[in-house]
């Protein structure tokens, strides 16, 4: 997230308990530290609950050291599910592993980070649970399946477009907007944003994540847009139709990704 000022929660009256943050924590550490030690990186995650800032933040050092900042204060927001934080966690290792665009030499830029979190880090994070989700909005379930045929792969598509929301419903708030299955954004950029795109935006791009089934390769982060494309779902020379259209092939929305 940007910088920002938002009061957090109230211990006890939020969504994700103190156990919550811990527990989706050591799982994180425990499936992509193996991964990013297979890269030549050392994984560190603080677990800053204590810490009342709504954000999250990811850094590498001179040492070889990958770290993920995660902080109390954006556990404790009352838009955050459990399944929302995972989101964010998953954000922040996607600016060390998900590659091409890059904001620096080394961290994937804001939009690819959204897209490595549903593509591919929920779905190992959320590998090991049927992923039943109840009282889900018509539109989660209708693209899930249009998009998937077996029971497992519909759930699991469905739980992360659900944890999309949750994320996306906290990045809404920072400017008082609010976000919707039903609605895109449809405006186009010539050159790729590099910065944190509009949440509805990052909404889009989360239900295209969850939407792609292309591969992905654990072990190489794709360095340049060839490698990019394939390891997820690209534009062809045929007609790509509205911006729903587009989500539904899994596309990288053009409200910050110009291919």
């Amino acid at each position: 997230m940007p910088a920002n000022n938002l009061p957090t929660g109230i211990d006890g009256q939020t969504l994700v308990t103190e156990q919550d943050f811990y527990d989706v924590i050591d799982l994180a550490d425990e499936l992509y530290a193996p991964i990013i030690a297979g890269i030549g990186g050392v994984l560190t995650i603080n677990a800053l609950w204590d810490d009342p800032t709504v954000n999250a933040s990811a850094t590498q050092d001179d040492d070889g050291y990958w770290i993920v900042n995660m902080y109390g204060g954006l556990a404790r927001r009352p838009e955050v599910t459990v399944d929302g934080f995972i989101v964010v966690l998953c954000h922040e290792l996607g600016h060390h592993l998900a590659g091409f665009p890059f904001v620096s030499s080394w961290a994937a830029n804001e939009g690819q980070s959204d897209y490595f979190a549903t593509q591919v880090c929920l779905r190992k994070m959320f590998k090991a649970s049927d992923n039943r989700v109840v009282n889900v909005p018509a539109i989660p379930q209708n693209l899930c399946r249009q998009k998937y045929s077996d029971a497992y792969r519909i759930n699991l598509c469905i739980r992360s477009l659900v944890a999309g929301k949750s994320t996306s419903d906290l990045l809404a708030a920072l400017n008082g907007e609010t976000v919707y299955y039903t609605e895109q954004d449809t405006s186009t950029i010539k050159t790729t944003d590099n910065k944190h795109p509009k949440a509805q935006c990052r909404l889009d791009t989360m239900l295209a994540g969850a939407l792609c089934d292309t591969p992905w390769d654990d072990f190489k982060i794709p360095r340049a847009k060839s490698e990019s494309a394939l390891v997820s779902c690209v534009r062809n020379n045929q007609a790509e139709g509205d911006a729903i259209t587009s989500i539904q092939k899994g596309l990288r929305p053009r409200c910050w990704y110009a291919p």
